[in-house]
């Protein structure tokens, strides 16, 4: 978001709690085609093409490798329905077809078990979500843009100055708090649906394999040598940043349901946890406050953070500079009213 309105010319100061976020924890996986029914991420087309521009500009302009990579997704079939499922939506589909290629049940290397052979998605990708944010805020901080604190919302008079600090001024503010959007008193009516997710550092040595592997959601990505990454978890009963056996457990199940071998307990190098803002309906909820306008929010990405979030920055920063036009489904006011409607009519039954 800082840097969509900073490419505008506009004067922003950021302000940076040092809370966990999601995208500090997160794998940075672009995914094609997802879930159980192995539909078509939402915007794909639109949200993928923006994402590869926006992260290619920023490495450039940063003069850093870049952060965002294309990396084929392997995916095996869980069960024979799942196999049904891909032929019937590539024949309905045209731009689902095209974003598969079939592979041979033989391959790769790791797959122990999937006798019903795999499919790959080509067009899938990988932001290292940790080497983008530490640039970010490393280039927002030599600007002088970037400040460590948080911002008093509880304090905040909605018509009147909104201070930020050093005895600035500033003319709206925008929320990116991720899930912790929930402490927020001014947006408590945003229906929100948080998950938490784990992943997990391993060390397996002798597996190589450039591409994503995936069965049954649960997934491995090579990170460099015999470092790899596997996840992740959905949990919306505990809302935190701490690691659970639980979690550990459940992901090491699932790479160990089609790995040749289990990972022994010393090669497990590391555990991580954050929380998942989502909004229900897949949607973001962006844009001014329905009541107070210079009250803004910026969230809802959901798992699909690292795909939409340079579209729908850059569609933000448009309504700010020039009041260019949302995404109707998109916005802050659009969830806010409904949930208040929702709420009244449960209250006048």
């Amino acid at each position: 978001m800082a840097h969509a309105l900073r490419a505008r010319g506009l004067q922003i100061h950021v302000l940076d709690n040092d809370r966990a976020s999601a995208t500090s924890v997160a794998a940075g996986v672009v995914t094609p085609v997802t879930g159980p029914r192995l539909a078509l991420t939402w915007g794909f087309h639109t949200l993928a093409p923006a994402a590869s521009k926006f992260y290619a500009n920023c490495a450039r302009e940063w003069k850093v490798p870049d952060f965002y990579q294309s990396r084929p997704i392997v995916r095996a079939f869980a069960d024979d329905a799942e196999r049904i499922q891909l032929r019937k939506q590539c024949e309905r589909r045209d731009d689902i077809a095209r974003l598969i290629d079939p592979v041979h049940p033989a391959w790769p290397q790791a797959f122990a078990n999937a006798p019903l052979g795999c499919f790959q998605m080509n067009a899938a990708g990988r932001l290292d979500t940790r080497a983008f944010l530490a640039g970010s805020a490393r280039v927002l901080r030599a600007e002088g843009r970037l400040e460590r604190g948080a911002f008093d919302w509880n304090s905040l008079d909605p018509e009147g100055p909104i201070p930020v600090g050093d005895g600035r001024v500033a003319a709206r503010v925008v929320s990116c708090e991720g899930y912790n959007l929930l402490e927020n008193p001014w947006f408590d009516d945003l229906p929100f649906i948080p998950a938490k997710g784990e992943l997990l550092q391993l060390r397996i040595p002798g597996l190589r394999d450039p591409r994503i592997l995936n069965r049954r959601g649960r997934w491995l990505l090579h990170i460099k040598d015999d470092l790899w990454q596997a996840g992740a978890t959905f949990q919306k009963e505990v809302l935190d940043e701490l690691p659970s056996k639980g979690a550990r457990r459940e992901i090491l199940a699932g790479i160990e349901s089609y790995l040749r071998a289990p990972i022994p307990e010393d090669r497990i190098l590391s555990q991580r946890a954050g929380v998942r803002p989502i909004i229900p309906g897949a949607k973001l909820a962006i844009g001014p406050h329905p009541d107070h306008p210079r009250l803004l929010a910026f969230n809802g990405l959901g798992s699909k953070g690292v795909l939409r979030a340079p579209y729908f920055a850059e569609q933000l920063a448009a309504w700010i500079h020039t009041e260019a036009p949302l995404d109707s489904e998109s916005t802050l006011a659009t969830h806010m009213l409904r949930a208040r409607q929702k709420k009244r009519d449960v209250q006048r039954r």
